[in-house]
């Protein structure tokens, strides 16, 4: 489980589209992050936060940033469910 596993995902999010919707689809969050282990994509809510934040600062357009907004937008919003 590392932060690398998150930036990962993020860019994998935007190729992969049977990965995007596996994660819609599954029933909770430990559905989820059964398909993230499966995938070696598995990090915790830390470590995921921690990614976020390393990535936020190397972000240099506004379009960059907005993506990288959804993308946390989108995994907060699966993460209550």
């Amino acid at each position: 489980m590392t932060i690398a596993n998150v930036k990962g995902l993020y860019r994998r999010l935007f190729e992969d589209k049977e990965l995007r919707q596996k994660l819609n689809a599954a029933e909770n969050h430990e559905a989820r992050m059964a398909v993230l282990a499966e995938e070696h994509l598995d990090f915790t809510d830390g470590e995921f936060e921690d990614a976020y934040g390393n990535m936020l600062v190397e972000v240099q357009t506004a379009e960059q940033h907005e993506m990288l907004n959804q993308f946390r937008n989108w995994w907060v919003m699966l993460r209550s469910m």
